[in-house]
């Protein structure tokens, strides 16, 4: 392992040859929580994810790299002519999430933001297009700070339910049909490092036409739909921890939950959904 870098991210310390985009640069620690390294990983089978041996998870994510997890290390290897920043995006997209499941740390897919004069969070989940990194720039430019976009960690903390991420940076596409996504950097008055969570969202298709609209979510449905946005639930399937996680997500599942009813097409937010999930943040709303 070389010297590499250090940065924070997770809420955790990171020692890595690679680079990790929304980590945040920080001084050399006298231990680090997850090294990143590159290194040789055994095949697998392109595209699968498998439990390797002493506890570890193999990622075979061809053509861009192949990445060997374990709770504290990740060893990566680039396929010849991969685009770095390719591996790096496949870094925090996956191999990453892939410590955090091993930790026993639930992952959701979403993003985390503060907004402006709340001192708690909402979590904005949904899968690639759905609009979470669009409302995390549009409450960026109104004053909120951001905790992690995509991908956050979610733990317990006493009697708070903490997010965290990686805050200094966000992805977007560039036009609504662009596969391809540009990282954009968050300004260092814009990040929290950690956050405590109050309230969840949980994106549904509207009809066409229409209007955009926000449900509570009550009872034993709550559950089931926020085990529904875990983000690679195929690792902790392959790690056989499903059931060990369950009491975590009924905790989470405590929280103010919405669904967020959307039509279909670009996420363009109205005012009124903006307004909706700044005051979903403060406790006295």
């Amino acid at each position: 392992m070389g010297e590499g870098y250090w940065a924070r991210g997770y809420d955790l310390i990171l020692q890595t040859d690679i680079p990790v985009p929304g980590a945040t640069p920080c001084p050399p620690q006298p231990r680090a929580d997850i090294r990143i390294a590159r290194g040789a990983v055994p095949s697998i089978g392109a595209g699968a994810i498998s439990a390797g041996p002493h506890g570890s998870l193999l990622l075979d994510l061809a053509p861009t790299a192949r990445f060997r997890c374990t709770v504290d290390s990740v060893v990566v290897e680039p396929f010849p002519g991969a685009d770095p920043a390719r591996v790096s995006a496949l870094l925090i997209a996956s191999a990453l999430p892939a410590c955090l499941w091993l930790q026993g740390d639930p992952v959701l897919h979403a993003s985390v933001l503060v907004p402006a004069g709340a001192s708690r969070a909402i979590a904005i989940c949904g899968g690639s297009g759905s609009g979470k990194s669009t409302a995390l720039e549009l409450m960026l430019a109104r004053g909120a700070k951001a905790v992690g976009d995509d991908t956050v960690r979610i733990v317990s903390a006493g009697d708070a339910i903490i997010a965290s991420g990686l805050p200094a940076a966000y992805r977007r596409r560039r036009t609504a049909n662009d596969e391809e996504r540009e990282t954009l950097p968050i300004e260092p008055y814009q990040q929290a490092a950690r956050a405590p969570l109050q309230a969840i969202f949980l994106p549904r298709r509207a009809a066409p036409d229409d209007a955009p609209r926000f449900e509570r979510l009550e009872g034993v449905a709550k559950l089931p739909a926020l085990l529904s946005q875990r983000h690679r639930p195929a690792m902790p399937e392959a790690l056989g921890i499903e059931g060990h996680l369950l009491p975590h997500f009924a905790r989470f599942a405590t929280l103010d939950l919405h669904l967020w009813f959307r039509p279909p097409g670009p996420p363009i937010l109205s005012e009124a959904e903006l307004t909706f999930l700044e005051k979903a943040a403060r406790t006295d709303s």
